[in-house]
C-alpha cells in the first residue's frame, strides 16, 4: 500500500472510534459545565489540570519509543510491553503515594480520586496495538471508556455531586485498559516483565517534551487561576473543550504516521507531503468559521453565561492550523530519532506561552490566555519546520495552503449573508467543499482511493 494511503487508512480506523468517544466526552463535559456553573466547573478544570502533571512520570515518552521500535521489529513487542508495564506501575505507585502524603488542601479529595487514573493508564497497552497498526481495538476501548464516563457524568445534578466526576473518569479508564489487556493476552501472549535501561534512556527527551507540553497546554489555566476568579477558569476550560474536538485528530494523525515513517525509506514526498495537504484542507477554514459563529455556538452549547468566551474561541481556532502543521513536523523529527530537536521546539513554545500568559492574563483574562496559545503554536511550528527542512527533507507548506485559504475566504463571505447558526454553518460548508474540489485542493479520486 502507498505510504500516504497507509497513514490515512490507519487514521480512518483510529479516528472513527475516537470521534465518537470525543463527542461522548464533549457532551458529558457540556452537561457538567451547565450543572456545575462556571465556578464549580472551574474548580473541576483546575484539578484536572493539576492531575495531568501527575501523569508525566507515569506515561513519560514510552509510547512513542515503543511504537517506533516495535514498528521496525515486531519481535520486540512482548518484551517492550513487559518493560513499560513494570516501569509505569512503579511510577504510578510512587506518584500516588507522593500526592497522598503531601496534599492537604481543600482539593485533596478531588485530586486523590483523579490520581487513581494513574493505575489504568499505567497498564494500558494502547500503544502496542497502535505500533502493529491494529487500531480497531483501540477505537473500541476509547468508545467504551467514554460511554462509562458519560454515564457517570450525567448522574451529576449539581456542585454537591462533584466527587462523582473523577469516579466516572477512573471507571472509564479502567474499562478501556481491561479490554485492551484481555485482547493483548489473546493475540500476543503474556508480556515479558523487566526493566529496560535503553528504553528508559530513549524516552527521556520525550518525557521532557511531555513536561513542557503539559505546561504548554495547561499553563493558561494555572495563570487564570492565579490572576482571575474561578469563573474565568471555568469559562476557558469550557471553550478549550470545544477546541479539543479539533485538536484530538492531530494526536491521531501523529500516532497513525509514526509506524509508517519509522519503516519509510526517507522519502517524505510520498508520506508526509500528501498528509500536509490534507491538514491544510481540514484546518485552514476553522479560523474563518470561528469569526462567524463563536458567540452563537458557545451560547447554544453551554448557555448565555459562557458567551463571554467568544473572543478566546476565535483566537484558539486561529491557532489550530499551526497546531496541525507542527504536529506533522514534530512526529517527523521523532521518527528520525531527532527527539532532542523536538524537545527544543517544545521548549521554545512553552517559554513563549508562559511569557505571554504572564503579560496578558492579568488584564485580558481568557482572551490573553488564548493569545498565549496562538503565540506558542507559531513558535513550535517555526522551529519544527526549520529543523525538518535542515535535518531531514524540505517540505513546502505554502504550496498546499493557497487553495484552501481562497476557498475558506469565499465561504466566509457566503456565511455572512445569513444570520442563523445552522444556515450559516451550512452555507460555509457547502461553498467551501465546492471550491476545494473545484480548485483541486483535493480530488474525489484521492478520497475514493483511501
Amino acid at each position: 500500500m502507498n505510504p500516504a494511503r497507509r497513514v490515512l487508512s490507519n487514521f480512518f480506523h483510529l479516528s472513527t472510534g475516537e470521534l465518537l468517544a470525543r463527542l461522548l466526552a464533549f457532551a458529558a463535559f457540556a452537561h457538567l459545565a451547565r450543572v456545575l456553573g462556571s465556578t464549580g466547573f472551574g474548580r473541576l478544570g483546575f484539578v484536572m489540570t493539576v492531575a495531568t502533571y501527575l501523569q508525566i512520570p507515569v506515561l513519560q515518552g514510552f509510547d512513542s519509543v515503543g511504537m517506533r521500535d516495535v514498528a521496525r521489529d515486531g519481535g520486540l513487542l512482548r518484551r517492550y510491553a513487559g518493560s513499560i508495564l513494570v516501569m509505569r506501575l512503579l511510577a504510578a505507585v510512587g506518584t500516588f503515594a507522593a500526592v497522598a502524603v503531601t496534599v492537604h488542601s481543600e482539593i485533596r479529595p478531588l485530586l486523590l480520586l483523579f490520581s487513581l487514573t494513574l493505575f489504568p493508564q499505567a497498564v494500558s497497552l494502547k500503544w502496542a496495538f497502535q505500533a502493529v497498526e491494529r487500531n480497531r481495538p483501540v477505537a473500541a476501548a476509547n468508545i467504551a471508556s467514554q460511554l462509562v464516563f458519560a454515564g457517570g457524568a450525567f448522574t451529576i445534578a449539581g456542585p454537591s455531586d462533584l466527587l462523582r466526576a473523577p469516579v466516572a473518569v477512573v471507571a472509564g479508564e479502567a474499562v478501556a485498559a481491561l479490554l485492551l489487556g484481555v485482547l493483548f493476552l489473546r493475540q500476543f501472549g503474556w508480556p515479558l516483565p523487566g526493566v529496560s535501561a535503553r528504553l528508559f534512556r530513549e524516552s527521556l527527551p520525550l518525557a521532557a517534551s511531555s513536561v513542557l507540553g503539559t505546561l504548554l497546554f495547561n499553563f493558561d489555566v494555572l495563570a487564570l487561576a492565579w490572576f482571575q476568579p474561578a469563573s474565568a477558569v471555568g469559562l476557558y476550560t469550557a471553550v478549550y473543550k470545544l477546541v479539543l474536538l479539533f485538536a484530538t485528530p492531530l494526536t491521531l494523525f501523529q500516532i497513525s504516521m509514526l509506524p509508517t515513517l519509522a519503516r519509510s525509506d526517507g522519502d517524505l514526498g510520498r508520506t508526509a507531503a500528501p498528509v500536509l495537504r490534507y491538514l491544510a484542507v481540514v484546518f485552514l477554514p476553522l479560523p474563518f468559521v470561528g469569526l462567524l459563529v463563536a458567540p452563537q455556538l458557545l451560547t447554544l452549547l453551554y448557555g448565555a453565561e459562557y458567551s463571554g468566551g467568544s473572543a478566546a474561541l476565535q483566537i484558539l481556532l486561529a491557532s489550530l492550523p499551526w497546531m496541525a502543521f507542527r504536529s506533522l513536523f514534530r512526529i517527523i523529527l521523532v521518527s528520525y530519532r531527532l527527539q532532542r530537536l523536538d524537545l527544543r521546539t517544545v521548549l521554545a513554545g512553552t517559554l513563549a506561552n508562559m511569557a505571554v500568559d504572564l503579560a496578558l492574563v492579568p488584564r485580558w483574562g481568557v482572551a490573553g490566555a488564548a493569545v498565549a496559545t496562538l503565540s506558542s503554536e507559531l513558535a513550535i511550528f517555526g522551529m519544527s519546520y526549520y529543523y525538518t527542512w535542515r535535518r531531514v527533507q524540505a517540505l513546502a507548506v505554502a504550496a498546499h495552503c493557497w487553495r484552501p485559504l481562497l476557498a475558506a475566504a469565499a465561504a466566509a463571505g457566503a456565511g455572512m449573508a445569513v444570520t442563523s447558526l445552522p444556515a450559516r454553518l451550512a452555507a460555509v460548508g457547502v461553498v467551501y467543499l465546492a471550491l476545494v474540489f473545484a480548485t483541486r485542493a483535493v480530488t474525489w479520486k484521492e478520497i475514493a482511493a483511501r
